[in-house]
């Protein structure tokens, strides 16, 4: 059981005890069985009952057993006494627990001590009292210390933690046993049978087993938690004082009469477990001793050596400022606590400013930075404080004499001496170096890219190639995409010039010659280049060629520029030799002829004088003049053409600048000759012909205006004499005097709807109104109000989207979406809901094609649509029905005139405009109009 108790299964010592203590105190204890044990087997043992006390002065056990309980008395004393002084130096509280609890049973013990030197009258010295005594001062030193170390291992550790906290809870615990002191003596006193406790066996006192257990609960549950909640020597040599208490109880159980040597044994071996807090605390004490010792043995070589440390930081901040002063490297501190800043010598000098008359702080050091980069080194700084981190940023300086620099600044934040510790190194010179090597790449850069030349370098070696961004862009490759070596290289080049390209190469290493290679490439899109590469080789000291430098050019649009110019030239030619009565002729600018082709050039030069160098003024030697100015103006970019009469036949002659295609610069002047004179005469006669139409279609327009103006009177006339009869006369006349009479005034009716209509028509053909901006939907707004009661009677649904404004004629606009409008409610369906969808939008004339519209690809137009769910119409009549007096239903079926339509046609036209019908017979129709926007 001990050994379990000390020590674990591999017999290693568990509560780390000096093993000297340990065999000390089992051999402490082992020693009394070497007395008692004889008197198992002496047979003199008897009965508790027949035992006589020995009460003499001089009897050797009785004094053995006094001189035992005073020195257990008196270690405890001295055990509580030790304990508190412990607890004032170093705010233990474990050993004030034990010695408060040695102390009560010490005061038990003392108080009966007296009583038994009849001091105290009532006292009784009987074997009953004397085990009573023992047996009471055993339980109240094993509950006592028991329910005490419970109690501090159970209880928070935040509750325990102050020195106030800490003296409340031993004033309680004092209270507590002073109470249960004070409850023990008189208990003792007025016990006056103890025969339940006392046996005639061998174990003679059983209850003494009972604090055995108490105090082996202790031992192995308790104790281990009050060590590990208070370690120290003195928690763990408590474990040992179980030891001795374990045997006291086994000595006390089996003994048979006061002061035999089982009795005095047990009294020792409590002194020995009342003595070894004792000696815990003596030992605390000792080691307390030998480790201030230690310390200060530790802080005497730490000063030593902080004091060599403290030399050898001179000496290398010696170094550091003589470094510093070297390498213009500046230092300096900022404390945030105090808030002072240290600047090292060359951060003065950095700064700009005299040590003798200037003392660094926060505010000085924010002065000194460019005012535009204040904030963002107030951010870096700010940054590195809050997340314990470092920075690294440039940024401009002002010096004390205006000068302004630019400096690198890096420094950490020193989290436990609350320091932000930083270097400052002047950069001006590598700043303005590395401006000027930007500047120089980004004008090679500007430059490879406007030449579309790219440079490289390649290492033989490594058998890899180093490429400008440029050069990748000529292959069609983003910058750093691959990794470029020859085989790659191999991989992208045309097959038709791959051959020729490495045969080139190996030829030019072989003699150390310089290269000129034009080539192809594939780019990965599939796009082929033309290249001209131009390669140059290093070569070492021992002949060997270990690198290879160059240029590529990107030529694809100059081989591309001499091809089409060899095109154009062929084309040219062909083109004016094939252009019937007309020649060409191209002069530079020092206007002498280049090219000269047609088949107009015998006309022209019959005598074949025209050869290339020709000069414009031979050319044109009976009116030079007139031709240099207009050669002259042709070079500034403005063509002119005039008619001029050559060998009795009549030339237009045109002057056009020729415009290079890459730079758009003018070269020369092109001048065209194309005999117009079968066009002139063409053109005399169609003027003729057309002067005679325009007569004749005013005198049309006028006649039909005038007669449908001078219908009108007779018209009116029939109608008014036609209403009279039949107003007056209806009663006398027979039924059918009275139908002759209604059929004339329907056909006047009818005549006069033909005129109106014939009106208008003539109105539209001779617009008199300018052109306006026009909003549509007010358009259709104003026109559903003047249909409003047809609609009503048709309970029609109209679905206008969308609105454009487009300049018009807002009279003609008007006079279209009515007779569209009306047209879609006259023809309707019977007993079908009319429903009538009118849609503008805006589209190009490029995204719309059909074959009855032709559109004008870069015009904008407004495209309006009408749909009605009408009776529809035959689509082989789409065009019909925009003819004059055409109608596709009989009078009888619906009214009209067959008009409107034309006038929507009309008004179309008017508006430089196109108009076209669908229709699905029985299912309705639909009008497309599209009038553009930039009509002038």
């Amino acid at each position: 059981m001990i050994s379990r108790l000390l020590f674990d299964n591999n017999f290693k010592n568990k509560f780390n005890l000096p093993p000297q203590f340990i065999w000390s105190v089992l051999c402490i204890c082992i020693l009394p069985v070497a007395f008692v044990i004889p008197q198992l087997y002496s047979g003199s043992a008897a009965g508790p009952a027949s035992v006589e006390i020995p009460y003499g002065a001089y009897s050797t056990k009785y004094l053995s057993y006094h001189i035992w309980l005073i020195f257990g008395i008196s270690a405890a004393v001295i055990t509580f006494a030790l304990s508190f002084a412990d607890f004032v130096v170093k705010k233990d509280i474990s050993t004030p627990i034990v010695g408060g609890a040695l102390f009560c049973v010490a005061l038990y013990e003392g108080f009966f001590l007296v009583a038994d030197n009849n001091f105290i009258r009532f006292s009784s010295s009987s074997p009953n009292d004397l085990y009573l005594k023992w047996f009471i001062s055993r339980l109240l030193h094993a509950i006592l210390l028991t329910a005490s170390i419970w109690y501090f291992i159970s209880i928070d550790k935040k509750n325990i933690r102050s020195l106030e906290q800490k003296r409340r809870s031993l004033s309680g615990l004092a209270v507590i046993f002073f109470i249960i002191l004070t409850i023990a003596i008189p208990v003792t006193f007025y016990i006056d049978d103890i025969g339940a406790l006392v046996t005639n066996n061998f174990i003679s006192h059983p209850y003494e087993l009972g604090i055995l257990v108490i105090y082996l609960i202790q031992a192995f549950w308790f104790l281990p938690y009050f060590l590990i909640r208070f370690p120290s020597l003195f928690t763990r040599l408590m474990v040992l004082s179980i030891i001795p208490a374990a045997f006291a109880q086994l000595f006390m159980a089996i003994y048979q009469q006061p002061y035999d040597s089982f009795f005095n044994a047990a009294y020792f071996l409590r002194f020995v477990n009342y003595l070894i807090p004792l000696l815990g605390i003596s030992m605390n004490y000792i080691d307390t001793s030998r480790k201030e010792k230690n310390i200060i043995a530790r802080l005497d070589k730490e000063i030593r050596e902080r004091v060599l440390i403290q030399r050898d930081l001179e000496r290398r901040e010696e170094l550091l400022a003589n470094a510093e002063k070297i390498a213009h490297l500046g230092s300096w501190e900022f404390d945030t606590l105090t808030g002072s800043v240290k600047w090292s010598d060359e951060a003065y000098n950095i700064f700009g400013y005299d040590p003798a008359k200037v003392s660094p702080s926060l505010r000085l050091q924010e002065e000194i930075i460019a005012p535009k980069y204040r904030e963002k080194v107030k951010r870096e700084l700010t940054s590195a404080v809050r997340n314990n981190s470092s920075y690294n940023i440039e940024y401009q300086i002002q010096r004390a004499n205006g000068e302004v620099r630019y400096v690198l600044a890096q420094g950490d934040y020193a989290s436990q001496e609350k320091k932000l510790i930083s270097t400052i190194l002047d950069i001006t010179s590598l700043h303005e170096a590395s401006v000027k090597l930007t500047q120089s790449e980004a004008l090679l850069r500007e430059a490879e890219a406007i030449s579309h030349n790219g440079s490289w370098e390649w290492f033989i070696e490594k058998n890899n190639f180093f490429w400008s961004d440029e050069l990748f862009r000529i292959h069609g490759l983003l910058p750093s995409q691959n990794r470029i070596d020859l085989e790659y290289y191999r991989s992208i080049i045309h097959p038709d010039d791959s051959f020729r390209f490495f045969e080139t190469l190996a030829n030019s290493k072989e003699k150390h010659e310089p290269f000129s290679l034009e080539y192809r490439v594939v780019r990965p899109n599939g796009e082929v280049r033309h290249l001209l590469s131009n390669g140059k080789y290093k070569i070492d000291s021992f002949e060997n060629v270990y690198q290879v430098v160059g240029n590529t050019q990107d030529i694809t649009e100059l081989k591309n520029t001499t091809l089409q110019l060899d095109k154009s030239e062929s084309i040219y030619r062909t083109i004016a030799k094939n252009v019937p009565d007309s020649a060409v002729f191209l002069f530079d600018k020092k206007m002498e002829l280049l090219l000269c082709e047609g088949p107009a050039i015998s006309r022209i030069d019959p005598e074949q004088t025209l050869d290339k160098g020709t000069s414009l003024q031979n050319m044109f030697a009976d009116d030079y003049q007139r031709a240099l100015k207009l050669f002259q103006s042709a070079l500034e970019g403005e063509g002119n053409r005039y008619e001029k009469g050559i060998n009795a036949k009549t030339f237009k002659i045109t002057y056009n600048p020729v415009y290079s295609s890459s730079s758009n610069e003018i070269f020369g002047v092109m001048i065209v000759m194309h005999d117009i004179t079968d066009i002139k005469k063409a053109q005399q006669n169609l003027e003729s012909k057309v002067a005679e139409l325009n007569r004749s279609n005013s005198e049309l327009e006028q006649f039909a205006y005038v007669a449908s103006h001078d219908l009108q009177e007779p018209l009116r006339k029939i109608r008014a004499f036609g209403d009279r009869l039949q107003s007056k006369y209806s009663i006398q006349l027979p039924a059918e005097g009275i139908d002759y009479i209604n059929r004339m005034q329907n056909a006047s009716e009818r005549m006069q709807i033909l005129i109106d209509d014939l009106l208008t028509f003539s109105r539209i053909s001779r617009p008199n109104e300018d052109f306006k901006p026009v909003s549509l939907s007010e358009i259709i707004k104003g026109v559903l109000g003047d249909l409003e009661f047809t609609i009503e009677k048709k309970k029609a649904r109209m679905e206008i989207t969308g609105e454009q404004v487009l300049k018009a004629i807002p009279s003609q606009m008007r006079q279209l979406f009515q007779n569209l409008i009306s047209n879609s409610l006259k023809f309707t369906k019977e007993g079908v809901i009319p429903v009538i969808k009118i849609n503008i939008d805006k589209i190009s004339g490029a995204g719309f094609s059909s074959p009855h519209l032709p559109l004008v690809e870069d015009r904008e137009y407004c495209k309006i649509s009408l749909e009605d769910n009408g009776i529809g119409f035959n689509n082989d009549y789409a065009e019909k029905i925009f003819t004059l007096f055409q109608r596709l239903h009989t009078r009888s079926e619906y009214e009209g005139t067959g008009i409107g339509l034309s006038v929507c046609k009309k008004i179309v036209e008017n508006h430089s405009g196109y108009i076209e019908a669908k229709g699905i017979e029985g299912e309705g129709a639909t009008f497309y109009i599209f009038i553009p926007f930039d009509y002038n």
